[in-house]
């Protein structure tokens, strides 16, 4: 029998990578912004963190690795179960 369940995992896993690429060009976590002082003329950089779109990314990477960890779990059994005895 093939990993079917493990390969679905593999599948969403990539499903969802391609989703963060994707969604970090149309809505990235972090803005940078240079300033400059009008009367020192000194400048200076900065982010500013968007907390919708960091939280949205942070959460598909979670699905990620969750699902990374399910389909190894999975693999591990078909591998393990034919030495294992019905007791």
């Amino acid at each position: 029998m093939k990993f079917k369940s493990a390969e679905n995992k593999i599948r969403r896993a990539r499903e969802l990578i391609a989703e963060i690429s994707n969604y970090l060009e149309t809505d990235p976590p972090y803005s940078y912004f240079l300033e400059t002082n009008t009367t020192t003329r000194q400048k200076a950089t900065f982010s500013k963190v968007n907390e919708e779109s960091f939280d949205i990314v942070v959460t598909r990477c979670g699905e990620i690795v969750h699902n990374l960890r399910s389909a190894l779990d999975q693999a591990y059994w078909q591998a393990v179960r034919p030495n294992v005895e019905e007791k």
